[in-house]
């Protein structure tokens, strides 16, 4: 009894002295504590079921370095080894043969086996991929992507790519090019230091600008800054509400209004520009490619405005706006004459008997025109002295009653002579006014004579 006691002393006291444990081989290796060796069988790591990356309550209190093999697919764990570092973390598979398919990635490059492995996550965490410890690349289980030094973006299916460019306030948005920022919902930059700040803005060229909702910028400084505005060419602005500025340095700031060409400007809203108007080499030509004026036509024009017809012309007015005109009907007259012996009274001269006329209203001692404009006046006189002395009678146009100046006719009449003035004269009129024959004196014993007397009027324009 004493002598097994002895032996089992001994040999603990070997074993703790050698520190070393061999199993298949009596002579295990001085750096190792266990080593095992077998030509046919191998080391049966105990199988667990996981239920994640965070499982405590599986094996409680597990050691640092623990190392199991993992049977469930669960959560954030397949099947593999996994050993404990505060967490479980998976072994993952190797191989010393470059170039064979393996779950890392070589840097001479990898042959895969069958077309489905792939760098990436299992779970809804982004990847990320650092240059010299900086972020250069991010990719959101939801859509968000962002490549370029300090580029950002909305996990919402947003994207940034180039350096500092930002695609971060809202859902959807992307911003391509150097400090490119796409700021609004669906927005679209492209474009170093481009921005398109609205909801369903596009900005396209550098530092192009598209603040207004669903505007649009295309071009170097291109900027659009209200509600579906549109500037398409280098540094042109379209600030007013549904404008739309067309080339170089073409400007709209009115609403709904276009402007199109170099450094054309549309101020008025609802209006459309063509060209610069300050400058003078600005022409356009229609069927021709060296239009020699501003506008320049080579083929026919049709001008509608709801008064075209056969025969008419274009007349302007006083501001150059032209309407389709019938000069036909330009032509206002009118006449006014006696068919019977009157006396001779101071006042106007009643005629008595309506002529031919249009376009203007005729009464018994005057003519009223209906338009405005230069009118041919005429009168003639007859009158015979019956008895009695001589007289010097004076004969005027008058505008109600209102002498115009250089119509005044003069006349000696004797008794049983018979004499005949007339005169005609250029005078403006407005519309509705009325003009008639005067006479500055009366006398009983002189007669107008019949079918002798007559005031004609005739519209000249």
């Amino acid at each position: 009894m004493k002598k097994r006691m002895l032996l089992t002393i001994a040999s603990s006291f070997s074993f703790f002295v050698h520190a070393q444990v061999g199993i298949g081989t009596t002579s295990p290796s001085p750096s190792s504590a266990l080593e095992i060796k077998s030509a046919n069988s191998g080391l049966l790591i105990p199988r667990i079921t996981l239920q994640s990356t965070t499982d405590v309550a599986t094996i409680l209190n597990p050691a640092i370095s623990l190392l199991i093999y993992n049977t469930a697919t669960v959560s954030d764990v397949t099947p593999g080894f996994y050993y404990w570092d505060g967490i479980w973390k998976r072994l993952d598979k190797s191989t010393a043969s470059a170039g064979v398919a393996t779950d890392a990635w070589s840097l001479t490059g990898n042959t895969l086996a069958t077309g489905n492995e792939y760098l990436g996550t299992n779970n809804y965490n982004s990847l990320t991929f650092k240059v010299n410890n900086n972020a250069f690349g991010k990719f959101h289980p939801n859509g968000g992507l962002a490549l370029g030094r300090g580029a950002a973006s909305h996990n919402d299916n947003s994207i940034a790519i180039g350096t500092n460019a930002t695609a971060t306030n809202s859902n959807e948005a992307v911003a391509i090019g150097n400090a490119a920022n796409g700021s609004g919902y669906q927005s679209f930059a492209l474009g170093i230091n481009a921005t398109a700040s609205n909801n369903e803005t596009v900005a396209l060229g550098r530092t192009a600008a598209a603040s207004g909702y669903r505007s649009i910028s295309i071009g170097v400084g291109a900027t659009s800054s209200n509600n579906n505005a549109l500037a398409l060419g280098n540094a042109s602005v379209a600030s007013g509400e549904q404008a739309t500025a067309l080339g170089t340095q073409a400007n709209s700031s009115g609403q709904n209004a276009t402007a199109i060409g170099y450094q054309a400007t549309a101020t008025q809203a609802n209006s459309i520009v063509l060209g610069s108007s300050s400058n003078a080499n600005n022409k356009i030509g229609i069927g021709t490619n060296t239009p020699d004026e501003r506008l320049h036509i080579v083929g026919s024009v049709k001008i509608v405005d709801g008064n075209q017809g056969n025969g008419k012309v274009l007349v302007s007015d006083a501001n150059g706006k032209a309407t389709w005109t019938d000069l036909n009907a330009k032509k206002y007259y009118g006449e006014i004459y006696s068919n019977s012996n009157t006396a001779l009274n101071s006042g106007a001269v009643t005629m008595g008997v309506n002529g031919v006329n249009f376009g203007v209203t005729l009464n018994s001692s005057n003519i009223q025109v209906q338009n405005t404009g230069l009118y041919r006046i005429s009168y003639t006189i007859s009158l015979r002295k019956n008895s009695g002395s001589v007289i010097n009678p004076e004969f005027y146009l008058g505008i109600y009653g209102s002498e115009v100046a250089g119509t005044r006719t003069y006349t000696s009449v004797s008794n049983g002579e018979t004499k005949t003035i007339s005169i005609v004269k250029l005078v403006n009129l407005n519309a509705y006014q009325a003009i008639g024959v005067y006479s500055n004196l009366s006398d009983s014993n002189t007669v107008l004579l019949a079918n002798g007397c007559n005031l004609i009027v005739e519209f000249i324009k």
